[in-house]
């Protein structure tokens, strides 16, 4: 992958990809041509520090939206669902 990504899920299609970066959930399009765009869709605010949680973001069934987790604060773990922005769908 041509971004860096703690980790990486796809789409039905292999046209999108979520990956969790260091702060932010992030979608990765590709191209017929294979190029590729990353656009933040949000930030996950995951405090890392007590390896709890992981972000590990994935796709819906019908790949519209994004469940991820984050520990954003020291006593609770959070689920949060977020929409692909529908310009990339």
């Amino acid at each position: 992958m041509p971004f860096y990504c703690n980790h990486y899920y796809a789409n039905a299609d292999l046209s999108l990809f979520v990956g969790d970066a260091v702060k932010d959930i992030v979608l990765i399009s590709v191209d017929e041509n294979g190029g590729t765009k990353l656009t933040t869709l949000a930030r996950h605010n995951t405090t890392w520090k007590y390896q709890r949680s992981h972000c590990h973001p994935n796709f819906s069934w019908d790949g519209k939206k994004i469940l991820y987790s984050a520990d954003t604060d020291d006593t609770h773990d959070n689920i949060f669902l977020v929409e692909v922005p529908k310009e990339l769908l």
